[in-house]
């Protein structure tokens, strides 16, 4: 899945791929829009821009909520939001995994690695409010589940210790 919406009563929630959403749809429509005779992928291109165009302009009754296999670590946060190259959107809510909570943790003490390389020590000792659950950065709010499975970042762990797998629903409500 790209790019989806819920329509509930007078609101519609649409959901996105994160990488996907940094484009700017208008300026690659208009870029395709001179090229006359369209390819087959130029086609789709185009056909997933026009879909993905709702989100250049959201009303209050919208809620616009990207999709990722990577949380957004702050560091990764502020290069996009400096990109001139990229459309960080006004996102309600980032949603993520990856990191499977820390995968191996330690009673009392937590997680001992995740896989990041925007973190310093390449993600060993990461810090704990950002390894699993809700946080919130530079009006970014972001929820990471630590999900079912396990990582093989590092070959010979590839179980989880101390980690319960969790499957996760989360309630939207209006403010």
């Amino acid at each position: 899945m790209q790019f989806k919406t819920i329509n509930r009563g007078d609101g519609k929630v649409h959901f996105v791929e994160f990488g996907l959403s940094l484009i700017d749809t208008s300026a690659k429509l208009e870029q395709l829009s001179e090229v006359s005779g369209l390819n087959q992928e130029e086609t789709y291109q185009k056909s997933l821009y026009e879909e993905l165009n709702v989100i250049e302009v959201l009303t209050d009754q919208e809620i616009l909520i990207s999709l990722y296999h990577y949380p957004l670590v702050d560091r990764r946060i502020d290069i996009h939001k400096d990109d001139p190259s990229v459309v960080f959107r006004d996102y309600d809510l980032h949603i993520a995994g990856h990191y499977h909570g820390g995968q191996i943790r330690i009673p009392l003490l937590g997680a001992r690695m995740v896989p990041e390389a925007y973190y310093e020590n390449n993600g060993f000792f990461p810090p704990r409010d950002r390894v699993s659950g809700f946080w919130e950065y530079d009006g970014l709010n972001q929820y990471v589940s630590r999900g079912l499975g396990s990582s093989n970042a590092i070959g010979f762990l590839n179980f989880r210790l101390f980690n319960t797998p969790e499957i996760n629903l989360l309630t939207l409500e209006r403010k």
